[in-house]
């Protein structure tokens, strides 16, 4: 027996003898205050009984009387009210809640458009409303954990039990509808520790339309709310037809959060060459609240197999990254019937560290290693076919405090896949000193700085372990082997001084000190080969021979200290001069030229004698002659160049090229650059005993249409005649031909990068600002707007080489690269991966295309590398909790190879 119900104190008690009701009007808002007419409310009012006779005279009394609580009454108060109008039936003990309405009680929170609830049996009946034809006000039911939406209700409040009609429920990405849903709650029975939902006749699917697109079709249905969802005898359904696709049972995780979990495969596919095969099929688990790992396999009938460890992590405001592992073992059979495998690895590595996890410590880089082509052999897409350079840095830094030093310790590789060369340098530490300035006082007098106190002092050193191999070999003992490891010391120390106003002396100097414990040592391979030569045949028709010994000259790692230095120290004087040209009419208003030369003075001790020298001194060898190499070229310190004695004048310019241009849209003057930077260079060498004058090398860079285009030119010039040989001579081109230089090489490259976008802007310009409330889509763009994500790239490189004998021009590269996404329509999507054509050899450079469709729940993709051969075509639905119910239809690239279109 419901015993009292509390009203808010906004709430009013009033007598409406015209509707025959006992109203409560909160906050003042009587019949006129609700969203009906008339006409819709007399219809309304006639269902209702007449019980004005059942009111008491004093109507106020039932709320002022102390009533006695009933034994069986609810644990807490139940709060009920209405938007519109609430009204009390006093003859069947009900309260009729309209417009708005809701009853809460504890943690049960039920809101619909009309709710009747029953004073005696404490049951609540809930339903939507209609206004003027449409069904508003859908009513829901909360009980703390999950929320339902439906048709209508009936809830008993005392024994936590309901009745749902066209319920709808989300669990996680899924949501249940059920015909006909019995909600107990684990409140009603001390047994239950959880609540329970029973559906019939109930559809599971991932689709949030009213009316869903597709889902699991089922007689009965059982839920633990954010545990699990079993079903019974299921099928699938499509856009409401059954197919004959059925299950027995079913079991559905819905877990919140991250819960362990099979993975379904990308793909189900048939090869020729590989058989039936399931790809990237496997399981995912959560190791803790920061990391996760996901292990997934390949797997064909016909022996091709690979496997995949995948973890990601992430601790806020310290750090994040993932760990990608991968093997694949590719088999083929050829005509012969011959089975080869090809392994491959893959190493991907990600970590950052956030800006302030830790003061003076840091832990980033990256790794990206493969082998035997991993990448181009298990992928499609143009980055991973034509990227053929990978690079890795991953390095722990610590600042060390209270120093001026710190320290680094890491790892460094860099691999080529075309040449298959792998460079590993493994540990790479690194010890480097702030610059300071260890003459300066601490308490500067009236006098000024000092002219010695400018002076700064800097140092760097570091060990490495280093070595050279390729991509086939990386994971051997031969690598371990092959490592070398050095030190390498340098201490260098600069200023800068103002001399006679205008000039900038810098004085410098430098001691580079390395120390190797492997050197290079080349050896003349004795054993030798064969090399037969047909030289005569007889009257007898026997064939004369002559044989010759080939000799092989191998390269032979030497282990014991070898201590290299070097030295060099020199001055620079600088200044900057300034040339400007007015004009007071026309487009161009002034050009300017800013004029930067440096000439210095540069001296360098000789090592050239630390050359090593293999003479061909066996009897046996055929030819006499020898060969000059550096043993230190190789090392782990890297190139390290041994030259003659350095006593050298050298000069350089840098030149800036500068504009101003009237602008009529503004009637302002405004700055452009015509070069960034024009650079010329070379030196004259007093020790060297010939061949003084440098080569003069020219350099430029330029960017013009806002950064649109950037042109970089280089270009080389001889002081010295070449001898008919094309060797430089000691004869000047000044002496010979009264000129200061011949000129040798030139290279030009220039590079184009834009949107679409941009030239549509920088041709019919920006236009009008557009409301930002207005959405854009296809159907409101112009025909142009729909390219403004594409990228348009264009590069041209240009080789030109003269000699004293021939001149020759080509062309290195001229390719036109076209990327970018066509928005058709908000579900039409044409995206253009890669269209390169190679205008100069007039061929397609690895085209890429795919289309796509959003069904809404679903995704259709189709994918074409004609280059390969291989296409893809792939429906599934988008949610990845039903994305096991997907179809896949193509070629891979085993089989594509064979049927190229291009």
């Amino acid at each position: 027996m419901f015993s009292v119900a509390r009203l808010q104190a906004q709430d009013s008690l009033a007598i409406n003898s015209d509707l025959d009701t006992l109203e409560l009007s909160r906050s003042g808002l009587f019949m006129d205050s609700l969203h009906l007419d008339s006409t819709q409310w007399r219809e309304r009012r006639d269902t209702f009984p007449d019980f004005m006779d059942s009111i008491p005279q004093d109507s106020t009394k039932i709320f002022r009387e102390s009533i006695k609580i009933s034994s069986d009454s609810l644990e807490a108060t139940i709060e009920y009210g209405a938007v519109d109008t609430q009204w009390v039936d006093l003859k069947e003990n009900k309260v009729h809640l309209f417009g708005g309405a809701y009853v809460n009680y504890t943690n049960l929170k039920l809101t619909a458009g009309y709710i009747i609830f029953d004073l005696d049996s404490d049951i609540a009946i809930a339903e939507s409303i209609e206004i003027d034809g449409e069904e508003v006000e859908k009513p829901t039911f909360n009980d703390g954990n999950q929320e339902f939406t439906y048709d209508k209700l009936k809830y008993n409040f005392k024994t936590k039990k309901g009745i749902i009609y066209q319920a709808v429920t989300q669990q996680g990405e899924m949501f249940l509808h059920g015909v006909k849903t019995k909600f107990i709650s684990k409140e009603s029975d001390t047994l239950q520790t959880e609540d329970h939902i029973y559906n019939k006749d109930a559809l599971i699917t991932t689709c949030d339309a009213d009316h869903p697109h597709f889902g699991i079709r089922t007689s009965k249905l059982k839920l633990i709310p954010d545990r699990l969802a079993i079903i019974g005898p299921a099928r699938l359904e499509l856009a409401g037809v059954p197919t004959p696709l059925w299950l027995p049972f079913g079991f559905f995780p819905i877990i919140k959060g991250e819960s362990s979990g099979i993975i379904f495969p990308d793909d189900y596919e048939y090869s020729q060459q590989n058989g039936f095969g399931l790809r990237r099929f496997g399981y995912y688990f959560p190791i803790n609240d920061y990391i996760d790992a996901t292990v997934t396999a390949d797997l064909y009938t016909r022996g091709t197999w690979g496997l995949q460890l995948g973890t990601k992590y992430n601790k806020r405001y310290s750090y994040s990254g993932d760990v990608q592992l991968a093997f694949s073992d590719r088999r083929t059979e050829n005509a012969l019937g011959e089975i080869t495998s090809k392994k491959a690895y893959s190493i991907q590595l990600r970590h950052n560290q956030a800006a302030k996890a830790h003061p003076y410590r840091k832990i980033q880089g990256s790794i990206s290693i493969q082998t035997n082509d991993y990448r181009q052999d298990n992928f499609n897409t143009a980055q991973n076919v034509l990227e053929n350079t990978y690079r890795s840095n991953f390095y722990y830094n610590h600042s060390l405090p209270g120093s001026p030093f710190k320290i680094g310790v890491g790892f460094k590789h860099d691999q080529n896949t075309r040449t298959g060369v792998v460079n590993v340098t493994f540990p790479d530490i690194v010890l480097n000193m702030n610059t300071i300035q260890p003459f300066k006082r601490k308490a500067q007098t009236g006098s000024g700085e000092k002219w010695y106190e400018k002076f700064t002092l800097k140092y760097d050193g570091g060990f490495k372990n280093y070595v050279r191999t390729s991509d086939t070999t990386l994971f051997t003992q031969q690598v371990i082997d092959d490592f070398q490891y050095g030190f390498n010391h340098k201490v260098s120390s600069n200023a800068s001084f103002r001399m006679a106003k205008y000039f900038n002396v810098s004085p410098n100097i430098s001691y580079d000190e390395k120390w190797f414990f492997q050197t290079e040592e080349k050896i003349l391979d004795l054993n030798g080969t064969l090399d037969s030569t047909n030289v005569d045949i007889t009257s007898e028709g026997d064939t004369i021979w002559e044989y010759n010994t080939i000799y092989n000259i191998e390269d032979q790692l030497n282990t014991g200290f070898e201590r290299y230095n070097d030295l060099n120290m020199g001055v620079n004087i600088s200044t900057q001069i300034f040339g400007t040209q007015r004009f007071r009419r026309g487009p161009i208003r002034g050009l300017r030229h800013i004029m930067k030369p440096t000439i210095g003075f540069n001296y360098s001790p000789d090592t050239k004698d630390r050359y090593e020298q293999l003479v061909y001194d066996s009897p046996d060898v055929l030819l006499r002659d020898s060969i000059i190499y550096n043993p230190f070229v190789n090392s782990s310190l890297g190139g390290t160049s041994l030259h003659r004695k350095r006593m050298a004048i050298t000069y350089g310019i840098n030149n800036i090229f500068e504009g101003k241009y009237f602008s009529r849209k503004d009637s302002t003057e405004k700055k452009f650059k015509i070069f960034d930077n024009i650079n010329v260079n070379g030196n004259y060498n007093f020790a060297a005993d010939s061949l003084k004058w440098s080569l003069i090398n020219v350099s430029g860079n330029a960017r013009y249409f806002k950064g649109i285009t950037t042109v970089s030119l280089s270009a080389v010039f001889d002081p010295n005649i070449l001898d008919e040989n094309d060797r430089r001579t000691n004869v000047s081109v000044w002496d010979k031909k009264k000129r200061i230089a011949d000129f040798r090489r030139f290279n030009a490259n220039i590079g184009t990068r834009f949107k679409f976008k941009q030239i549509r802007e920088l041709i019919f310009g920006k236009g009008e600002e557009k409301d930002d409330s207005k959405k854009k889509t296809p159907e409101n763009s112009s025909f142009l707007e729909l390219f403004d994500n594409f990228n348009i790239g264009h590069s041209l490189r240009m080789v030109a080489d003269h000699t004293d004998t021939r001149d020759t021009f080509y062309i290195q590269t001229n390719a036109l690269t076209i990327s970018g996404r066509i928005n058709l329509t908000d579900n039409w999507n044409i995206n253009v991966q890669n269209i390169t054509y190679d205008l100069k050899n007039r061929s397609f450079v690895y085209p890429s295309f795919s289309f796509s469709r959003d069904l809404h729940c679903w995704q259709m993709d189709f994918g074409w590398f004609p280059q390969r051969g291989v296409y893809t075509f792939n429906i599934a639905v988008k949610s990845t909790t039903l994305d096991f119910l997907k179809y896949n239809y193509g070629r891979g690239n085993v089989d594509g190879l064979n049927n190229q279109f291009f």
